[in-house]
């Protein structure tokens, strides 16, 4: 999803400014063209042509503001929870339904007027019908002021939306802060995250892709959640909505070197598991445990699967994963008819 490419939404002073002003232009171009004709009927001609031309220039900037938001219907489900999350769905749709409205009033506004610029019999009665459609048409652009308030301000939260593919293999990486999510990232995949030794240091969700087999897969370093759903900040409920509705398995990280109790992680766990998606158990930094200390962990907690402590083997069992997922879904028979096919 582009959501960066959504431009400004300026005030609906400036979209009509803007618009008289093409006006100005048209009406001074025209001028030379028209000189020949008796004075009223060059009247009637450049003020039709004005009320068209700032038709022409308010719907060239309302069509683009409702092309460049995404369809809201058509939104993967982690968007639109993502849009519920962060805005008010139903204010947003409300404002682009303003647009389209303002965009049909003005089509019928000016057929209207220029047709009666076109059949007015003097001078007067053409400078009435422009005055009167300059009304309608400020009034129009007037009333659509607070949508585009709005609007602008939805562009302004979806700019930090993650770019997050739907039809790929997802993989999310989580745990608490600090506990080597990014460094994971940054060594399955060209990704260059922020990191550093200090707890929160990713403030978005960070996303690298991995080849696992023929194919990318989508790998999603989530900040770390610290089991209060109802305290979340933004970006932790990116993380959570991600793990919710893209993954397709989640690498939960352990980290026996840091501040969080294995207690603590393991209650994390619980709420991870939630999601009903497999779990694969890495265990980080053991570069710096006791040998006693890891293997120790590694053994109690056999139980609940094998604990991968490098990135060469956690890429082996992410292959293996997607390869038996896809498989249970179909997917991996059509991905390879399509490899056949090119």
């Amino acid at each position: 999803m582009a959501f960066v490419n959504i431009g400004k939404i300026e005030s609906h002073e400036w979209y009509f400014d803007y618009a008289m002003r093409q006006a100005k232009k048209k009406s001074q171009e025209m001028r030379s063209e028209l000189k020949h004709l008796e004075f009223d009927l060059m009247v009637k001609r450049l003020e039709a042509a004005q009320c068209d031309t700032i038709k022409s220039a308010l719907q060239k900037h309302l069509t683009l503001i409702i092309k460049s938001f995404p369809a809201l219907d058509d939104l993967t489900e982690f968007y639109a929870q993502l849009v519920r999350l962060t805005l008010e769905f139903n204010d947003l749709k409300k404002a682009l339904s303003g647009v389209g409205w303002s965009n049909r009033k003005i089509s019928e506004f000016t057929a209207e007027y220029v047709r009666k610029i076109n059949g007015s019999r003097n001078i007067q009665d053409t400078s009435k019908h422009k005055k009167a459609f300059l009304g309608r048409i400020g009034s129009v652009m007037k009333q659509l002021d607070e949508n585009l308030k709005y609007l602008e301000h939805a562009r302004v939260i979806m700019y930090d939306y993650p770019s997050i593919k739907s039809n790929i293999f997802t993989v999310a990486i989580a745990g608490f802060p600090n506990v080597g999510k990014s460094t994971i990232l940054s060594k399955i995949t060209p990704a260059k995250p922020e990191i550093a030794n200090y707890s929160f240091t990713t403030t978005k969700l960070n996303i690298g892709y991995a080849m696992l087999g023929h194919e990318k897969a989508q790998i999603v370093d989530t900040p770390g959640t610290l089991n209060r759903l109802e305290k979340m900040n933004a970006v932790e409920q990116q993380a959570y909505l991600a793990m919710r509705y893209v993954a397709d398995c989640i690498v939960f990280v352990f980290d026996l070197t840091g501040e969080y109790s294995i207690d603590l992680q393991e209650e994390l766990l619980e709420r991870v598991k939630k999601h009903n998606k497999p779990i694969i158990f890495y265990l980080s930094k053991t570069d710096i445990l006791p040998t006693n200390v890891a293997d120790e962990f590694i053994s109690r907690y056999g139980k609940n699967g094998a604990i991968l402590t490098n990135t060469e083997d956690l890429l082996i069992v992410l292959k293996k994963k997607k390869k038996e997922l896809f498989k249970t879904s179909g997917i991996e028979q059509i991905a390879e008819k399509e490899r056949e096919r090119n």
